[in-house]
This record gives C-alpha cells, sequence and structure tokens, in this order.
C-alpha cells in the first residue's frame, strides 16, 4: 500500500534532468551494480564517474579532492 520511494532506478527513469552519478567500486551500502542499473536508466544528458576505494560515507566523513573533483567540473562546465 505504501509507495516505494526508494525506487531510484523506476524514479530517475522519470526524470530528465541531467545527471551526474558518482559512485565508488568499494561502497559495500550500494553496490556498483546498483549505481549502474540507476545510471543506464536515467535519460541523457548523463554522465557517471566510478571512483575507486571510497567508502559508503566518505563524501562528508573523509571529503578529498578526488571525490569532489568530478562534481566540481561539471558546476564548473568542464565536462
Amino acid at each position: 500500500m505504501m509507495p516505494d520511494v526508494w525506487n531510484n532506478v523506476r524514479n530517475i527513469s522519470r526524470d530528465h534532468a541531467p545527471l551526474l552519478l558518482v559512485h565508488s567500486d568499494t561502497d559495500s551500502v550500494n553496490p556498483i551494480e546498483m549505481g549502474t542499473r540507476v545510471f543506464q536508466a536515467a535519460h541523457e544528458p548523463k554522465q557517471m564517474t566510478v571512483l575507486h576505494g571510497f567508502r559508503h560515507n566518505d563524501l562528508y566523513k573523509n571529503p578529498s579532492e578526488q571525490w569532489w573533483t568530478p562534481v566540481l567540473q561539471i558546476l564548473r562546465g568542464e565536462n
């Protein structure tokens, strides 16, 4: 009876905004396969960047230049 608000594949397929998906190949909470399915369901324009060695919460627990570089490049219009 409750809607599945966490169905990211379905939700992204309904959205037409540009997408930058940044994912780590060592995220044990959301495996890379989950990120790949979301990316495949997204409309263009889209870009996926796979980082290596980052855990699930490293975005805010251990922020680094490597993690933020793809985000900043998109915001600057460099990609």
